[in-house]
């Protein structure tokens, strides 16, 4: 019996991964607000090297909040993420646009 287990354990995982892969969710949120979209926001500097700076910014594109755009870029030295975050905000909105025929009515940003 351990040993079926062990089997079809690993036949589902591999089952979830395939569905994932083709686009399925395995998870969704149910959250009551409509067209919302979630944005991470976040800066890594390079202790050893400096001035080198990246930007990372992932936004959810659809209403179960389960598909994101993700999008990341250098930073002139000394900046934080001022200098590319209108230009990547305006990217994951232009994603979700293509992705919902409409922007958000409000954006959580984390």
């Amino acid at each position: 019996a351990p040993i079926r287990r062990t089997k079809s354990s690993g036949v589902q995982k591999i089952m979830l991964q395939i569905n994932v892969k083709l686009g399925g969710e395995l998870w969704a949120l149910k959250i009551p607000l409509k067209n919302v979209m979630l944005v991470g926001i976040d800066t890594y500097h390079d202790p050893s090297r400096r001035n080198l700076s990246f930007t990372g910014l992932v936004a959810t594109v659809n209403q179960h909040f389960t598909k994101f755009f993700s999008n990341s870029r250098k930073e002139d030295a000394g900046q934080e993420f001022s200098s590319s975050l209108q230009s990547m905000i305006i990217d994951a909105l232009k994603n979700y646009h293509e992705m919902n025929g409409t922007l958000p009515e409000r954006i959580i940003v984390f």
